[in-house]
């Protein structure tokens, strides 16, 4: 999980110093190589951009993942098991770049279906599949979402729903809270 720390006003580095101050002195374990500030960092692969309100993949995770697929390209031939193995950081890569996730599905009903050891020749489909997730790694608009945001809902029931039962009559209904009721 990550440990950003926020803060803001006139008093924002006084804040963030008692803030570790206070995880130093309660014994909360700090990377310090790992400490540093700013807007825009990234974390255990994920990119944050606080300023344009974006996130997404690190820049070097992202290169990584778009390199083995162009190699893979290239040369018109996959590992299977090698595959396999890259799987998991193209999963990764997924956990932050949402438009990947349907594409892996072809993906693992290949390599499910072959044996692993052997170099095969790369499927057109999952060719097309590489071309396109090689441009979603190189593309920034792409890569980095923005941040969602939310609509602050009031408090209270959202929604309130009811049924019955009597007989051959069954019936079931429901209203939005939110919304004065329609006649």
């Amino acid at each position: 999980r990550s440990s950003d720390l926020l803060a803001s006003g006139d008093e924002a580095h006084e804040n963030l110093l008692v803030a570790v101050y206070f995880m130093e002195v309660m014994g909360v374990p700090l990377a310090w190589p790992k400490t540093y500030g700013g807007l825009s960092y990234d974390w255990i692969g994920f990119w944050q951009d606080l300023h344009r309100f974006k996130t997404g993949l690190s820049l070097s995770r992202a290169n990584w993942v778009a390199e083995w697929l162009q190699r893979r390209l290239m040369e018109g031939r996959v590992i299977p098991d090698e595959l396999r193995e890259v799987l998991g950081r193209i999963n990764f890569a997924a956990l932050a770049i949402r438009i990947l996730r349907p594409f892996m599905g072809p993906i693992y009903a290949w390599i499910s279906a072959v044996p692993g050891k052997d170099s095969l020749r790369l499927p057109n489909m999952l060719q097309l599949i590489f071309r396109f997730m090689i441009k979603v790694m190189k593309e920034d608009d792409m890569r980095l979402a923005d941040v969602p945001t939310y609509e602050r809902v009031p408090p209270g029931p959202a929604f309130r729903s009811d049924a019955h039962a009597e007989g051959n009559s069954v019936g079931i209904g429901g209203w939005d809270c939110r919304k004065p009721p329609q006649e």
